[in-house]
C-alpha cells in the first residue's frame, strides 16, 4: 500500500493554515503577549510577502535559478514551518509559562514531512522546499525562549481547541476553506506583465538549454 502522500500535503494549504494563524494571534492577544505577537504577525507577514515576490517573479518575467532548479519558495512548507511550531510549542507549555522546546522540534518536523510531501506530489524541488523551511525558521525563531503569562492550564485550551479544529477540517476536505493562491500568484504575474503567458519551470530550463 502507498503512502498517501497527497493527504499529508493538505496540512500545509493556506485555507487551513493561515486561519490558524489568525487564530494563534488571537489567542496571544486575549492573553495580552503583545511581544510575541507583533513578532509573530511581522514575521509571518514578511515571509508570506518573500514568497509571493518570488513566484510573482518568475511567472512575470521568468525570474529563477536554473542551476537550483527554484522558481519561487514553496508556500506549503513556508507556512507550515511558521505556524505548526508556534502551535504545538504552546500546546504543550512549561508550567512557567514557557513555550515547549519539543513542541516547537515536533512542529519543525512536521513542517519538514509536509516539504518532503511537496517533492513527493512533483510541486517543488529540492531548493524550493529546503528555503520555504528556512524562511519559515526565521518567524517561528523567537518562540524557542517564548514565554505567556497566566495558568498554562488555561493557556492550553487555546492550542489544544486549535489542533481539535485543525484536525477536523483536515479530516474533512470540504470544511476547509479554499484560498487558490496559486491562481491569484498568475492572475497578478499576468497583469504586471501585461501578457496571458507566464514563465512555467519548463522555460527555466529550455533558457538554460539554449545558451
Amino acid at each position: 500500500m502507498s503512502f498517501n502522500w497527497f493527504s499529508i500535503t493538505r496540512l500545509g494549504e493556506a485555507g487551513l493554515l493561515l486561519p490558524l494563524a489568525c487564530a494563534l494571534l488571537l489567542g496571544m492577544a486575549f492573553l495580552r503577549a503583545y511581544p510575541l505577537l507583533r513578532q509573530f504577525s511581522l514575521r509571518l507577514l514578511f515571509a508570506i510577502i518573500v514568497t509571493l515576490v518570488s513566484k510573482i517573479a518568475f511567472f512575470s518575467l521568468g525570474l529563477g535559478i536554473t542551476a537550483l532548479d527554484f522558481i519561487g519558495f514553496s508556500g506549503h512548507t513556508l507556512l507550515a514551518t511558521a505556524i505548526l511550531p508556534v502551535l504545538f510549542g504552546w500546546l504543550f507549555v512549561s508550567k512557567e509559562g514557557n513555550f515547549s522546546k519539543l513542541g516547537v522540534l515536533l512542529g519543525l518536523a512536521i513542517a519538514l514531512l509536509i516539504g518532503w510531501s511537496r517533492l513527493e506530489v512533483n510541486a517543488h524541488s529540492s531548493s524550493e522546499v529546503i528555503t520555504g523551511w528556512l524562511l519559515g525558521y526565521i518567524v517561528i525563531h523567537p518562540f524557542w525562549t517564548a514565554h505567556i503569562q497566566n495558568a498554562p492550564k488555561f493557556n492550553r485550551l487555546i492550542p489544544i481547541t486549535l489542533t481539535l479544529i485543525t484536525l477536523l477540517m483536515w479530516s474533512q476536505p470540504q470544511t476547509a476553506l479554499h484560498i487558490p493562491s496559486y491562481k491569484w500568484e498568475q492572475n497578478i504575474a499576468k497583469w504586471l506583465s501585461g501578457n496571458e503567458k507566464i514563465y512555467t519551470r519548463q522555460d527555466l530550463h529550455q533558457k538554460e538549454g539554449s545558451k
